[in-house]
């Protein structure tokens, strides 16, 4: 469970400090929130993907050795919600129902498209090279 609450828990921290970084670089026209936000992202992703790959393996153990309980249903839900919100900021856009646009784009492509904290961390770890 602790792998599990870190993994999803440090992925919000890091989408929630993007947003608040970009909001910042669009309201005051600085970048140094932007970033530190960049920073930590990229400081980040190997560290809990590797918290996720370790929940996932304890998960794997936990339902070998107890079975399902209800603290590993639990685990088990935020282990795939860790997953899914480390797709969702560091490879591919998944939500695309807030906005009109994006889901006729979905609809008529039929494929996702990279995420904007994707395109902004490519950008970049290439100026950081």
């Amino acid at each position: 469970m602790i792998f599990a609450i870190a993994a999803c828990a440090g992925f919000l921290l890091v989408g929630a400090v993007y947003w608040l970084g970009l909001d910042q670089r669009l309201e005051r026209r600085g970048g140094v929130a932007s970033r530190n936000a960049m920073m930590l992202a990229d400081r980040l992703e190997a560290p809990l993907l590797f918290a996720t790959f370790a929940a996932a393996a304890s998960l794997g153990f936990a339902l070998y050795s107890v079975g399902w309980t209800a603290s590993l249903v639990a685990a088990v839900l935020l282990t795939v919600l860790a997953a899914l919100e480390y797709v969702n900021y560091y490879l591919w856009q998944l939500q695309h129902f807030d906005r009109s646009s994006d889901f006729l784009r979905l609809i008529g492509s039929g494929r996702t498209r990279r995420s904007h904290m994707a395109r902004d961390l490519a950008l970049y770890r290439r100026r950081q090279r």
